[in-house]
């Protein structure tokens, strides 16, 4: 990195920056060289104590890891790519007085580390509940982190669809870059050790200890924002424009293809053996996922796609669409228990527990009881889906804290600087809380000490 800074374009006083789309399209293809490149060499594990962050440091480390004869391999392959890439950024720019003020802490890069005259920029404000903080990835972190069962990997999708895993102290374990575009809304699936994760280009299922990609496919049309495979026993269920495609895991060929009458208006989601699934018409159905045929259904007041899958809480299924509806089902008797309009497109899943139903749209969370009655009055300046977890909501707020609340009845019990806001759904596993920030970060929080 200080190697492509170092052959970066100089500016010159009274001047500004000017970047045109040619250039800015250079410096994407350059960059994809670089991460090529680097995402192929062996990992030089570093020595005990070495910063995260080397060039914010006021001076050289007291120790570097030695360098073998791999790590000599490597940095000459990236220092050529590096060299191959520097005339690609070389843009014709000019830079004013306050670009200037603001490169001053990189004039030291090419001979090494900022000197003790530069200041180090000011730290993640620090909380005793908070764990630590790693860095993921250099863009916000989306959707929902996901965990696979039986092993102690996690996984998080950034918004230029990179998945990155990690272990359950923050440990980066691998990253596979897709060809999907990011979206906010859509996060992998496990199943038995693996990672699906679905988009607008491709299908594909990564190993879950060791990131490799055991089997991918093209897709075409790709899938709509928000949507995603779901698991069933022995398939995943595709979702289609006129209902849902039954994929192999293995190899993610397509068994059979089910209609769905009216279209699919949620993605399926599994009710023991069979696909629970709402049509664009709002009928809530109980559908055979092999015969596609429908066991039970009932009409709803909702409306269009939302992209979001029923969730269910023992005999009780909720779900919303893009209207802002918030609808919960009795599963037994198949009917109606209460419909109520949040005004705000819910477009990510509903958060139902014994406390109540939690719905996250337009940068608002609202939350509803179990009989109906509103939960708490609507929370605004929320930055992510919420997790209801144990009784209590967490969420993240636009100011970059996370809030813990308690559910029924509501009441905040205080909240935790995170260091940026909150991006993605927090996981919690264990005493342990996951939340995935903007700034592409994994910040952990012991449970037991919050407030």
């Amino acid at each position: 990195l200080r190697a492509v800074i170092a052959r970066a374009a100089e500016v010159g006083p009274s001047q500004e920056i000017r970047v045109g789309e040619d250039a800015r399209a250079r410096s994407e293809e350059s960059y994809e060289r670089l991460e090529a490149v680097v995402s192929g060499r062996t990992e030089v594990p570093l020595a005990s104590g070495f910063p995260e962050e080397p060039w914010f440091l006021v001076g050289e480390p007291a120790t570097l890891p030695a360098s073998g004869a791999e790590a000599e391999r490597s940095y000459a392959l990236v220092e050529g790519a590096a060299d191959a890439a520097g005339s690609r950024f070389a843009v014709p720019v000019n830079a004013g007085p306050e670009t200037l003020r603001g490169f001053e802490r990189f004039r030291d890069f090419r001979s090494g580390p900022p000197s003790s005259s530069v200041s180090k920029p000011p730290k993640a404000p620090t909380h005793p509940a908070v764990l630590g903080r790693t860095s993921l990835s250099s863009r916000p972190l989306t959707g929902s982190i996901v965990r696979v069962p039986d092993i102690d990997v996690l996984i998080s999708v950034d918004d230029a669809g990179t998945l990155c895993a990690f272990d359950s102290r923050g440990g980066v374990l691998w990253s596979v870059k897709t060809k999907n575009r990011g979206d906010p809304r859509n996060y992998p699936v496990t199943y038995k050790g693996a990672a699906y994760f679905g988009g607008d280009a491709e299908l594909l299922s990564v190993d879950g200890k060791d990131g490799t990609v055991l089997a991918r496919c093209a897709l075409e049309p790709g899938l709509k924002a928000g949507e995603r495979p779901v698991v069933f026993p022995d398939s995943l269920l595709m979702p289609t424009d006129t209902g849902f495609d039954v994929l192999d895991p293995a190899t993610l060929e397509t068994k059979s293809s089910v209609p769905v009458a009216g279209g699919p208006g949620t993605l399926p989601t599994q009710r023991d053996s069979f696909a629970l699934i709402v049509n664009k018409d709002g009928e809530l159905m109980l559908m055979d996922p092999v015969a596609g045929s429908v066991r039970a259904r009932t009409s709803t007041g909702a409306r269009g796609a939302a992209a979001v899958s029923p969730r269910i809480f023992e005999e009780k299924a909720c779900f919303a669409d893009r209207t802002g509806l918030v609808v919960l089902v009795d599963l037994e008797a198949m009917s109606v228990l209460w419909e109520r309009r949040t005004g705000a497109a819910a477009l990510t899943d509903i958060e139902i527990a014994r406390e109540g139903v939690l719905a996250y749209g337009d940068g608002t969370l609202f939350g509803f009881r179990l009989d109906g009655e509103p939960l708490m009055d609507p929370v605004s300046g929320v930055s992510a889906p919420p997790l209801l977890s144990k009784g209590t909501v967490f969420y993240g707020t636009l100011d970059g804290d996370l809030v813990v609340a308690q559910a029924s009845p509501w009441r905040i019990r205080g909240t935790v600087p995170l260091g940026a806001a909150a991006s993605a759904r927090p996981l919690q596993v264990g005493d342990t809380l996951y939340i995935g920030t903007r700034d592409g970060r994994l910040v952990r929080v012991d449970a037991n000490k919050l407030p």
